[in-house]
């Protein structure tokens, strides 16, 4: 049980992180031509990858309050296909095992 939980960690902060250097990169860089709309959907998307890649760290760190964050994370990156649903599933699957296991 802790090698997947190594694995989701590591993926949720890689790809939580790059995310949130490339959505924050174009945001920043286009913050001028950005409609009012457009930026809260970016503000969304970097709000969610900082989250990601905040519930990666924690889950490397093996702290418990990780879980809540990461269970948010993966409910959220659901709509990013295919990576995002594929570790929202792979979390999800983990998540159930460890209750079970927990109790």
């Amino acid at each position: 049980m802790n090698t997947h939980k190594i694995i989701l960690g590591a993926l949720f902060f890689v790809i939580g992180a790059l995310f949130f250097i490339i959505v924050g990169m174009t945001f920043v860089n286009n913050a001028a031509s950005f409609g009012i709309i457009q930026g809260v959907i970016t503000l969304v998307f970097v709000a969610s990858f900082f989250l990601m890649s905040f519930a990666g760290f924690g889950l490397l760190r093996n702290k418990v309050w990780a879980y809540f964050p990461a269970q948010i994370a993966a409910y959220i990156n659901i709509l990013n296909i295919p990576i995002g649903t594929a570790m929202a599933i792979y979390y999800i699957w983990f998540h159930r095992s460890f209750i079970k296991e927990r109790t």
